[in-house]
């Protein structure tokens, strides 16, 4: 499935040749009517995407499907994450991104991963959380509703409005941090990079690592990085197979090489 807005047009066609079944998905909030004038003024500037990230809470609404892994382009699945679908009691199970802010800031307030989202679909979580966006105050400084969760980067939408949601609005104890050296790793600690091997990771989140698509292999000076840029590539030549494109086996000639 992938989500795609009213002013995507060319990628769609590569997409339903892949086999994607293709959900159109515009804007889930009325930028001009949100409640407080900060947010309303800023959210369209506001992380990488700006108020068009807000389109991930689409996943909410499929619930058709039991979960719901929503992922971002640069990210790459290694091994099966079928364990976390045991978490009955959870609507949502996320990565935090501790890069996006202070040393020492809470656990509480940090950033929730928006590249990596397990999602229990549930259309009143969907309109709470809407709601949430359109009626809340967002606080220079002081974020959502003055709680010091969202004062971060992209924290106007998705990794700011998801900690601040399941702290405060929805009822207690329904969403599950698991371990981001393991899940959407981004090889951006010590402690992430220690593992030793690609293989033992259950995805993997190209941001610090950069993009392998880019030939950066190395680039970054990061073995690990080095190891998912290899798994990708590995990756990449059984996709070509599956989809009976020409397979190519060294597809970053680097000068000099042959």
């Amino acid at each position: 499935v992938a989500f795609v807005h009213p002013s995507v047009v060319v990628a769609r066609q590569v997409l339903y040749r892949l086999g994607y079944h293709i959900i159109e998905s515009p804007l889930p909030v009325n930028i001009s009517a949100i409640d407080g004038p900060f947010l309303r003024e800023k959210i369209n500037k506001n992380g990488c995407c700006g108020a068009s990230e807000l389109i991930k809470l689409n996943a909410y609404r499929l619930t058709n499907y039991d979960w719901v892994v929503h992922l971002d382009a640069d990210t790459m699945i290694i091994n099966p994450l079928s364990e976390l679908f045991n978490h009955s009691n959870v609507s949502l199970i996320y990565t935090t991104d501790p890069g996006m802010v202070k040393p020492g800031t809470r656990e509480s307030h940090l950033p929730v991963q928006g590249g990596f989202l397990v999602i229990r679909p549930n259309i009143q979580d969907y309109r709470s959380l809407v709601n949430t966006v359109m009626t809340t105050e967002f606080y220079n400084g002081g974020a959502w509703n003055k709680s010091g969760i969202g004062w971060y980067w992209g924290g106007m939408t998705i990794q700011g409005l998801l900690p601040y949601y399941y702290q405060f609005v929805s009822e207690p104890n329904r969403w599950l941090k698991v371990d981001r050296c393991y899940y959407n790793t981004m090889a951006d600690s010590p402690e992430c990079q220690a593992v030793k091997s690609a293989d033992l990771i259950k995805s993997a989140h190209f941001t610090v690592c950069q993009k392998p698509w880019t030939c950066s292999i190395g680039s970054v000076g990061i073995e690990l990085c080095d190891k998912l840029h290899n798994k990708w590539f590995e990756l990449r030549r059984e996709a070509e197979k599956f989809y009976g494109i020409p397979v190519i086996d060294k597809p970053c000639i680097h000068s000099g090489e042959s």
